[in-house]
């Protein structure tokens, strides 16, 4: 995808070959320099609409005659997205990466690489096919071997190859009907994105190194300040949960952890409205009873064996 517009190759030869890179190379280069205009009505953004409204209006797409299309991008490998937009900074790369303007992606794809103008890359997964730890291993794998074993670099030469014949821009039949359902996504889309903050910051005065020294579990630890910072944030602990691998298990997937618990809950309080009334002694001793407990429940999710824990308890006003 390219400016709300989508195109389509193949990436194997009919021997089922992988292409050469630097065919590959000639083919995204090709879609780089099309001037296309970017669509008035981008379908791509009805990706972003609830399940339920894309669900009729992708019925629609298929009675309006694109089911050749459709079906074009449910098989592809994946869904690269190339972004006009720069994403130096931290936030900026956030937002384009989670969100941008919705018109670039098609987010019910397996998983949709992002690459920036300016060469930044990431990720933007749909999860009922894998899970977020599977997608990490493979982006590791990916990254390592592109840098250090890379099949095409900036200095490379595309190869000679009829591009215009082998890159295929997809057009989609409209009605008022769809018309009027992407126009309404658009709007949703723009309202969720103005009541969402993102920032970020860099905690350099310990790590998981820092917890493990000090035996205590990061992940406990994390959880915690989750807690601590909503606490402070809206004057109450909340209910939460935690993915587990399962990978130990064939066919195995996630179990949760319910990561907050009356253990949590009594340390949040103790930090962030309690502090005056406990020595050190006693906070680290409710941060250790924390990070036990949490360990536990680790273990027993990540063998299928979930401690069921009331957590009727944790949630509600503190302080």
């Amino acid at each position: 995808m390219r400016n709300g517009n989508m195109y389509v190759f193949d990436v194997v030869d009919r021997d089922g070959n992988l292409l050469k890179p630097t065919e590959i190379q000639a083919h995204l280069n090709y879609i780089l320099t099309d001037l296309t205009p970017a669509p008035a009505f981008p379908i791509g953004i009805l990706t972003s609409e609830n399940r339920d409204v894309w669900a009729e209006l992708r019925d629609k797409l298929v009675n309006c005659g694109n089911t050749d299309n459709l079906r074009l991008v449910d098989s592809a490998v994946c869904c690269l997205c190339l972004d006009d937009a720069s994403m130096k900074k931290g936030d900026d790369m956030l937002h384009s990466l989670l969100l941008a303007n919705g018109c670039n992606r098609w987010l019910d794809k397996s998983f949709s690489l992002q690459v920036s103008k300016s060469g930044e890359a990431g990720i933007c997964m749909e999860h009922s096919w894998g899970d977020g730890m599977t997608m990490t291993d493979i982006l590791g794998k990916i990254y390592k071997d592109s840098t250090e074993q890379p099949q095409v670099h900036p200095g490379s030469v595309a190869a000679a190859v009829d591009s215009a014949s082998a890159v295929h821009q997809l057009q989609f039949n409209l009605d008022s009907v769809l018309k009027n359902g992407i126009k309404k996504a658009n709007d949703n889309f723009d309202l969720h994105v103005s009541q969402l903050s993102i920032d970020f910051m860099i905690f350099g005065k310990g790590g998981t190194e820092t917890m493990k020294k000090n035996n205590l579990s990061p992940d406990s630890i994390a959880q915690l300040a989750f807690q601590m910072g909503f606490l402070r944030m809206r004057g109450q602990t909340v209910p939460t949960s935690e993915s587990c691998s399962m990978a130990r298990f064939k066919h195995g997937r996630l179990e949760i952890i319910p990561s907050a618990t009356t253990y949590t809950k009594q340390c949040s309080n103790a930090f962030v409205c309690q502090r005056d009334q406990h020595s050190v002694q006693q906070l680290k001793a409710m941060l250790y009873q924390c990070s036990r407990y949490h360990r536990q429940l680790v273990k027993e999710a990540s063998m299928g064996r979930n401690l069921e824990q009331d957590q009727a308890h944790v949630g509600g006003p503190s302080c």
